[in-house]
């Protein structure tokens, strides 16, 4: 990967990240200001996938030589955040609830065992398989770890495990989590090809065209400006529920997939990676998975106190200033000491492991 490109992903990622929180903070129960949309925030994640199947591809190629190397990388990884934002939202909902219960009653908190058996299957990401749509009602954020969750196993039995046992574990992983999760995974699949892809680069005026061409279809897109090429289905259809614009979230994916190879085969440097601007994007990259998975409790805690004005632009940006720099410091013990949770993990997963498998 070159410099262009990296520093390019960071950009992106830092980029994506932004649009889900500024899509919810769009949201009624927290602001009357009319940012973006639900749907741009969809689309956001929809880049965050095909970005993650990119650099999975990266680092397993780089760092992983057996599954079960891949597979404590990856789920401490997930797991260093999802715990905390497990606790956290939990954490945050009870006391809201006790402080500004009537407030709350639009997210169908109940108390009840079933309310909590939620925490329990999205902490195993089961909640998005087949027909389910159940993760904490003030965490919706939580829907896509499922489907990333299980795209990292599909690739990591893939790539790792050999024979007919192969095809066996993915058919059994697919009769897990159901169709809806894998409508999406060509477009994560997508960023695995995109990762392949960029080991051969394209002439330079075609990469500069092509970039400058992707970038106004995909700004296009995620804007909404430009229209759905196929029909989609309602966000809240049972069938469908987060994975209701597979076909046309696989176009978005195409026109990155175009947009990421463009910037990959541009020869000159478009920054440099000592800037003050790429440190900063490089640093903020490294806490957008916590951003992404603690902003919501936070947006509907903050919300429940009513002390800002929901229509002024300046207090309700304030708000979620203030909201960011808590995660910025909640990040610190949490996504930035992964290593602290990979090392404890791979500990305990080893030490459970037949000693033929290590």
């Amino acid at each position: 990967m070159n410099k262009n490109t990296s520093i390019y992903l960071d950009i992106l990622r830092a980029f994506s990240a932004l649009g889900v929180l500024l899509s919810h903070v769009s949201m009624p129960f927290f602001s009357d200001l009319n940012i973006c949309s639900l749907y741009f925030g969809h689309r956001m994640v929809v880049v965050f996938f095909v970005l993650s199947g990119f650099l999975i591809a990266y680092t397993t190629e780089l760092k992983h030589k057996n599954f079960n190397g891949y597979l404590v990388d990856r789920i401490s990884r997930l797991y260093s955040v999802i715990i905390p934002a497990l606790i956290l939202t939990c954490i945050v909902d009870e006391i809201g609830v006790a402080l500004h219960p009537d407030f709350y009653s639009q997210f169908n908190i109940t108390g009840s065992l079933a309310y909590y058996f939620k925490y329990v299957i999205t902490f195993l990401n089961l909640h998005e398989i087949w027909f389910f749509s159940a993760k904490p009602p003030t965490n919706g954020p939580f829907w896509s770890l499922s489907y990333e969750f299980w795209y990292y196993i599909l690739f990591g039995i893939a790539m790792f495990i050999q024979g007919y046992r192969k095809y066996i574990a993915l058919l059994f992983i697919c009769l897990i989590t159901g169709y809806k999760i894998l409508l999406l995974l060509p477009v994560w699949l997508l960023g695995v090809l995109c990762y392949h892809a960029s080991k051969k680069t394209i002439p330079q005026s075609v990469a500069i065209g092509g970039y400058v061409l992707s970038f106004v279809v995909l700004a296009g897109i995620i804007s909404g400006f430009i229209h759905s090429v196929f029909p989609t289905f309602d966000l809240m259809d049972k069938h469908f529920y987060y994975s209701f614009d597979f076909l046309n979230d696989f176009v978005l994916g195409i026109v990155l997939l175009i947009h990421i190879l463009c910037i990959n085969s541009i020869s000159f440097n478009l920054l440099s990676d000592k800037s003050f601007f790429v440190q900063k994007i490089k640093w903020f990259s490294s806490i957008t998975f916590s951003l992404y998975l603690f902003h919501f409790p936070l947006l509907v805690f903050f919300a429940s106190f009513g002390f800002y004005n929901k229509s002024s632009e300046i207090q309700v940006l304030s708000v979620v200033l203030v909201i960011i720099v808590l995660i910025v410091v909640i990040s610190n013990f949490t996504e930035q000491k992964r290593f602290l949770f990979k090392e404890y993990f791979g500990k305990i997963y080893y030490k459970m492991l037949p000693n033929k498998y290590h």
